[in-house]
């Protein structure tokens, strides 16, 4: 019996780094995916920013590496997650609603032809002229976005 452990020694002790090196491997594999599922990912503080319109029009998307923005009521969301980029992001259905104030949109269920260069140096509509069912439709998306999408700055009309 020692004669036959003495020749295969070699081969006892590669079984034996075989099968120590796949429990360690197994093990290293098991903690890390857990630890990745374990892990809430950080939340991304946001530092607020003021948009003039003409500001806001350059985020709708057409550069890659550009959020998609979209104000309503004065605040103004990135709608670049969650889906919204499918959906607000060029060639999407809400596509017009992207880089521009959408208020007057959303309380109305408007869809337009987009905005012209003219309005980006109007005043923001005050909104003043709103039915209360126009008034609950614009809630309704204010309650959606403040849900769904990040805030991350306020329409003004110009910086201070």
């Amino acid at each position: 019996m020692q004669k036959v452990i003495k020749d295969n020694v070699p081969l006892i002790v590669t079984i034996t780094v075989v099968a120590v090196s796949t429990l360690l491997f197994s093990w290293i594999s098991y903690t890390r995916e857990t630890a990745k599922k374990n892990t809430k990912p950080k939340e991304e503080k946001v530092e607020m920013k003021n948009y003039t319109k003409r500001e806001l029009s350059k985020f709708t998307g057409e550069s890659p590496r550009t959020p998609i923005l979209i104000a309503v009521k004065r605040k103004v969301y990135d709608v670049s997650v969650n889906g919204g980029e499918r959906s607000y992001g060029p060639g999407g259905p809400y596509s017009l609603f992207a880089g521009r104030d959408a208020s007057r949109l959303f309380s109305n269920f408007a869809f337009d032809e987009g905005m012209t260069e003219e309005e980006l140096d109007t005043p923001i509509d005050p909104l003043d002229d709103l039915d209360e069912s126009q008034k609950e439709s614009l809630e309704s998306y204010i309650d959606l976005f403040e849900a769904k999408y990040k805030h991350v700055g306020y329409l003004v009309e110009k910086h201070e």
